[in-house]
């Protein structure tokens, strides 16, 4: 079960890959910049590595291995769970 600092994070994480257009694909590093910028106080690292391993397990993010690292996009998991959870 996840507490309501997950839920928010988790949030901000299929929030910030589903307002990216179709086909882009968002570096790892800009990903958690912008999930910083939703939650106040701001996620720590670790609290960022938990989400984000979390809901790529699951099937909601899905990570591209690339040159320059991971880029990330949302997956169909992930636009269900945010349609469970506005």
């Amino acid at each position: 079960m996840m507490n309501s600092r997950s839920i928010k994070i988790r949030r901000a994480l299929l929030r910030v890959l589903k307002a990216m257009p179709d086909g882009y694909l968002l570096t790892d590093e800009l990903l958690r910049e912008d999930i910083g910028r939703f939650v106040i106080p701001t996620p720590t690292t670790a609290e960022l590595d938990e989400q984000i391993s979390a809901a790529d397990a699951v099937r909601q993010i899905v990570g591209i291995p690339t040159d320059e690292g991971t880029k990330w996009k949302i997956g169909d998991a992930g636009r269900a769970w945010l349609a469970e959870h506005p």
